[in-house]
């Protein structure tokens, strides 16, 4: 990614060396856009994963048929499950399986569920109760510490019945009588503890606000669903955001959707302590005593009615649980960085907006909004394309762990997105891998299809530079359009070995050594195996490459 710069450029990044590249790749693969490499790549995709031996086949129908616990088994992978109502649909096999709720029907894909199990075969089976929308009601119990306070207003009767006696024997005679006033204020103040209780339902409704292709527009921070009666995806957003398949993804292929927001109304129940300080009374009281008291035995009962209404609105913090890497076996990580971009602009404590040998620029050519990251192709005061880089440098560094990057790429001539690593230590430069590169620009069929999408991905690593040798390599899977819904691009960076993921699947390894701390790059460049932007590449935000969040994880 360094080619800007002329002490650590490199012979592979220049567009003479992409030609010489992409000849190779054609050739290894078998051709390019169209040709058998591609189509053999898909096609080998789609055999294995329609050749499921009959035992497997028979082992699956065999959980999805047997499950004894409310699941009633519906179809193989690339089926229809069919049931009636609302029910909760799971998708997968007999130990990894993803679930949605859904109504009447569903096809049983990866592409409505997600992959719970890259290259192992699945099926669908149904809860045997009708389920509500996940988003829209919740029911359970929570366990754990709130902190807060809690006001409210009090009103009401007490009633309820106590029954005892008190016996007992005074000796002597008072009598006499005692007029007087007494005349005060008192004040005290109640412990802070700590209380845990059960929150009960939450209820949602939602408010209808836009078509699609619309702008959805509410107030404070709301959680807005995509799509048609059936089939939602969500989101959330603050103060707006587009209802269309290019923020949401589709939901529903090829019907009408709407954009609607969440109301919610929490009850809660449960005990909360907090501390209360004031006056509780000022007044006078005056009257007179009379009366005498002799000795003797006194029992009675007493009762009395109390009922009342208790109102007051809870305030707290509940906690919620660290992502986890996509694919992976979450026991053996630490969370260590993370960005899920929810705010309205970069995080400055966490990324630069420019590497250290580019100039810092005014050209307005990303932005945080609606839950992303975008950077678009923009030009600037001179009408010059120049590069736009964010970095974690001298904010974040790692060696070693997993590093994930969801995301969708821009189209069109001379758009070069990436998402790389580079070695923090003096001289700056290599190591550098780099998790994924794309070139929608390519003319040559390889890396671009006709319209100049992308349909490849280059992952490369780079062990030393600067004039010393090193091992280096290139990788590009197929992967069909980049462009028109969000991926998983991840690394799983061991001592000996890198081990490239796209979606969760394995997709390219190397079996090299790279010690060096490195720190996280974003960014758009343009060249390369791009070619320049032209008159055809669409600008601004609606073309971005578009980050929905970046994490990383260390070894436990």
């Amino acid at each position: 990614m360094l080619n800007h710069h002329n002490a650590i450029g490199r012979a592979f990044r220049r567009k003479s060396s992409w030609a010489a590249l992409s000849t190779a790749l054609l050739a290894a693969c078998g051709g390019g856009a169209g040709g058998d490499g591609s189509a053999n790549a898909s096609g080998a995709d789609q055999t294995a994963a329609a050749a499921t031996s009959a035992e497997t086949e028979m082992t699956l129908a065999a959980w999805g048929r047997s499950t004894g616990s409310g699941w009633t088994y519906c179809a193989d992978e690339w089926g229809t499950c069919k049931f009636t109502g609302t029910r909760q649909v799971r998708y997968g096999n007999a130990t990894k399986y993803v679930y949605r709720t859904l109504t009447t029907s569903t096809p049983c894909t990866n592409e409505v569920f997600g992959d719970p199990a890259p290259g192992e075969a699945k099926v669908c089976a149904y809860s045997a109760t009708t389920s509500v929308d996940p988003a829209t009601s919740t029911s359970g119990t929570t366990s754990g510490t709130t902190t807060g306070t809690t006001s409210g207003t009090t009103t009401g009767t007490t009633s309820g019945t106590t029954t005892g006696t008190t016996s007992g024997t005074t000796t002597g005679t008072t009598s006499g009588t005692t007029t007087g006033t007494t005349t005060g204020t008192t004040s005290g103040t109640t412990t802070t503890g700590t209380a845990s209780g059960t929150t009960g339902t939450t209820a949602t409704t939602w408010t209808n606000c836009a078509s699609e292709w619309g702008t959805c527009t509410f107030t404070g921070t709301r959680q807005v669903r995509y799509g048609s009666g059936t089939s939602y995806f969500y989101k959330t957003a603050t103060g707006s955001i587009e209802c269309s398949n290019s923020v949401f993804g589709d939901p529903a292929v090829g019907q009408a959707k709407s954009c609607s927001y969440a109301n919610t109304t929490t009850t809660t129940t449960g005990t909360t302590s907090g501390t209360t300080s004031g006056s509780t009374s000022s007044g006078t009281t005056s009257g007179t005593t009379s009366g005498s008291t002799s000795s003797g035995t006194t029992s009675g009962t007493t009762s009395g009615t109390t009922s009342g209404t208790t109102s007051g609105t809870p305030s707290g913090s509940t906690g919620t649980s660290a992502p986890t890497p996509y694919g992976q076996d979450a026991s053996l990580y630490n969370l260590a960085f993370q960005d899920e971009f929810n705010g309205t602009a970069l995080d400055t404590s966490k990324w630069n907006d420019h590497i250290w040998y580019d100039p810092a620029t005014s050209t307005k050519d990303f932005g945080v909004s609606n839950g992303t990251l975008k950077i678009w192709p923009q030009a600037d005061a001179n009408g010059q394309y120049k590069e736009r880089i964010l970095t974690t440098q001298n904010k974040y560094s790692q060696t070693y762990g997993y590093f994930e990057v969801e995301a969708k790429l821009p189209i069109g001539d001379g758009a070069w997105p990436a998402i790389w690593l580079l070695n923090s230590d003096a001289p700056p430069g290599e190591p550098e891998i780099d998790i994924m590169e794309a070139y929608s620009g390519d003319k040559t069929g390889y890396w671009a299809d006709g319209n100049q999408h992308p349909i490849r991905y280059g992952a490369s690593w780079y062990q030393n530079g600067n004039g010393q040798a090193g091992a280096t390599g290139t990788q590009a899977p197929y992967t069909g359009d980049l462009s028109t819904a969000f991926h998983k691009y991840g690394l799983k960076w061991e001592a000996n070995q890198l081990t490239f993921y796209f979606d969760g699947k394995v997709v390219a390894t190397a079996n090299v050594s790279m010690n060096k701390k490195m720190y996280i790059l974003l960014d758009m460049q343009y060249g390369s195996a791009s070619g320049s932007v032209t008159a055809n590449t669409p600008l601004g935000p609606t073309n971005s490459f578009e980050v929905n969040y970046v994490r990383s994880w260390t070894f436990k």
